[in-house]
């Protein structure tokens, strides 16, 4: 396997666990369980950039992030 589809397959694993996090984020009663969630998701989001080589804005909303990364990834 090359390594970029390596990365691909990496990124794709870290949009999961992004995903994830931000879904028990929102279902979370907890506000301070909620934000650590949130950023959780956040920091998997931008490592999956980063192995794409299409980084995404690290500022910006999660669904602007979502948008933009799932524009480059096919789930």
């Amino acid at each position: 396997m090359h390594r970029e589809e390596e990365n691909m397959n990496e990124s794709k694993y870290f949009l999961r666990l992004t995903e994830r996090c931000h879904r028990l984020a929102m279902e979370c009663t907890d506000p301070r369980t909620a934000s650590h969630l949130t950023t959780l998701g956040d920091e998997f989001l931008n490592k999956a950039a980063q192995l794409s080589l299409k980084p995404v804005a690290e500022s910006g909303s999660y669904s602007t992030n979502w948008q933009m990364a799932t524009a480059s990834w096919a789930l």
